[in-house]
């Protein structure tokens, strides 16, 4: 249970949980008495308890709060994983202390997880009071203040700050992601303004994917919100613009199964609290309008954000319709249409993407570093002779347990995804995003892997787009540009039309699961659907359904349970299985193909 306290003494208030905690300065014993949390807040934390701490705080009188830490390590394990400080390159450093005392009052305090951090945050002035917000996904917590770009905080592991000590525990990186239960996540947090905005304090967060964006083979698996558009995804880069964690999910019937198992909140069940509904195809940069019930963010004729009333939601859950009385007002911003949107909005959101890293730096002169722009290595990441990293036209990052083999070349900007390889003597060239768990090697440029996928020889992929557990054999090369250097157009779905990209410069777009031969040559602008195998000597066509053979002889339907067991062989290598939902998902697909 959380208890507010003065002088950050711990509430004994009968009921409470003393695993929580909230330390506070400078406030009077009655207002401590007055605002001890109460017991909505003993579950997992929510996005409404997240924002009825922002309104807490809110309402605490600033010439009584000079600072307000919140202290929400498990009671079971927080010594034994526990976050020694976070530290903010933007200049404000705060951290999780056992107490305040009057003696250190103005100075700092004590980490409970260990000595040698006796001044381990910045004291804060009373002009600059800071607010508190809870760390949804990992029960921690971090700082924030309104004059202050907290988009760096670091989670520093096993140090001593002042004692030179180095525990074995080696540094990693807090990074804005999506994870299960007591695992480490950054909630990046939101202007005051949000907090105290009336609608936003006691909403939920629905993500809503309305399906009026047509990414053909990219979403056949997965909602708009888990394509990967930059250097993460789009949810996780709407997360980290709005400071909160979903609280839930609109999505399409037939991709609810699939996400309903990658996520821990409800999937097309609205809550009984006040929604601020996003749509999953924004591109998560810029600001939101400060909306409140019954107002909605317009973009053109469609929707960019909604804040609902629960009594409208589940008309709204269910036909994605806006109700009469909801006040529309126009907006800019950008929302993702065709698959192309996100090639041509890659080098901003990867822009972003590398600017919000908390990766440290020192990690890169392990290789070979040109260029003056900043390099973001993980400690784990093994780096062999021989790696260039060209840092000329922008940063370059490498998560955890990457591995750059020797000769390998990246040109920045561009980003390596956790557990990925890089092969002998690869190419990654600018506004390349490698997602975790690929091997990649031959010349990639512009492009996006989502993950877990296999480009390891030789050949090109430019401009495209791949989805997970793409496998592409030796020699495989896709156009991404006509002879007549003319624009490209695409037919995304077998029987569809074809539409014009405005693109010179256009790729393939390949969904999930797919195989190539050795030799596959792909045409300027071709789409291929999930789990379809492509075995031609001669040209690919440029646009094959999902659940596919295509060979010489011509097309036929993919054997569905072939197709499985070989999916499962693949899978096992990486220590993966097929997720039952998953399994649903393709059968749903080859029977729609055959």
């Amino acid at each position: 249970m959380v208890g507010l306290s003065h002088h950050g003494h711990h509430c004994r208030r009968p009921g409470h949980r003393a695993g929580r905690r909230v330390y506070a300065s400078r406030l009077g014993a009655r207002d401590a008495e007055h605002y001890c949390l109460p017991a909505w807040f003993r579950g997992a934390p929510s996005a409404t308890s997240v924002g009825a701490l922002g309104g807490l705080c809110h309402r605490l009188d600033a010439r009584f709060v000079t600072r307000v830490f919140w202290c929400c390590w498990r009671r079971t394990d927080h010594r034994a994983s526990h976050p020694r400080q976070y530290r903010c390159s933007a200049g404000r450093v705060a951290s999780a202390p056992s107490r305040v005392s009057q003696a250190n009052h103005h100075g700092g305090g004590h980490c409970r997880g260990g000595s040698g951090l006796s001044r381990p945050w910045k004291r804060i002035g009373r002009d600059d009071p800071l607010v508190g917000t809870l760390d949804t996904c990992a029960g921690t917590t971090t700082c924030w203040s309104e004059t202050t770009d907290h988009c760096r905080l670091r989670r520093i592991y096993g140090f001593a700050r002042h004692s030179g000590r180095r525990d074995s525990a080696r540094h990693e990186p807090l990074v804005a992601v999506r994870r299960g239960p007591g695992q480490a996540g950054l909630c990046c947090l939101p202007p005051l303004s949000l907090l105290h905005g009336q609608g936003a304090c006691m909403s939920d967060l629905l993500i809503v994917d309305d399906g009026r964006g047509e990414f053909g083979p990219l979403t056949e698996m997965r909602p708009a919100s888990a394509l990967r558009t930059g250097g993460v995804t789009n949810l996780e880069r709407i997360e980290r613009t709005l400071g909160r964690f979903a609280s839930g999910f609109l999505v399409p019937p037939q991709l609810a199964g699939p996400l309903h198992a990658r996520v821990s909140v409800p999937v097309n069940t609205p809550g009984e609290n006040p929604a601020l509904c996003v749509n999953a195809r924004w591109w998560g940069i810029g600001e939101l309008p400060d909306l409140q019930i019954g107002q909605a963010a317009m973009i053109d004729d469609e929707v960019l954000a909604v804040m609902l009333d629960p009594a409208d939601l589940p008309t709204f859950a269910a036909s994605g319709a806006l109700p009469d009385h909801i006040d529309c007002a126009q907006t800019e911003g950008t929302l993702y249409r065709r698959p192309w949107d996100i090639l041509n909005h890659l080098s901003a959101a990867l822009s972003v993407d590398l600017d919000a890293t908390s990766l440290p730096t020192k990690f890169a002169k392990r290789a070979d570093v040109v260029g003056e722009h900043v390099v973001h290595m993980a400690e784990s990441v093994v780096v062999f002779p021989g790696v260039v990293l060209d840092a000329t036209e922008g940063r370059i990052v490498v998560e955890a347990e990457a591995i750059l083999r020797p000769g390998a070349v990246l040109c920045g900007p561009c980003w390596v995804g956790r557990g990925s390889t890089v092969a002998e003597s690869a190419v990654i060239r600018a506004n390349t995003v490698i997602g975790p768990g690929c091997k990649v090697g031959g010349e990639i440029g512009a492009s996006i892997l989502q993950g877990w996928s296999n480009k390891s020889h030789d050949g090109y992929v430019g401009d495209s787009i791949l989805g997970e557990w793409v496998n592409l054999g030796a020699g495989t090369t896709t156009s991404n540009l006509l002879n007549t250097y003319g624009e490209t157009s695409v037919r995304l779905q077998p029987g569809s039309a074809r539409e014009r990209t405005g693109r010179n410069f256009c790729g393939s777009f390949i969904g999930d699961h797919v195989k190539t031969a050795i030799g596959t040559l792909l045409m300027t602008g071709t789409s291929l659907g999930t789990g379809s195998m492509i075995a031609c000597s001669s040209y690919a066509p440029t646009t094959v359904g999902p659940l596919r053979w295509v060979t010489d002889a011509g097309e036929k339907p993919y054997r569905i349970e072939r197709f499985l067991d070989m999916t499962a062989g693949m899978m096992a290598r990486r220590n993966r299985e097929l997720d039952p939902a998953d399994e649903a998902r393709l059968r749903e697909l080859a029977a729609s193909a055959s």
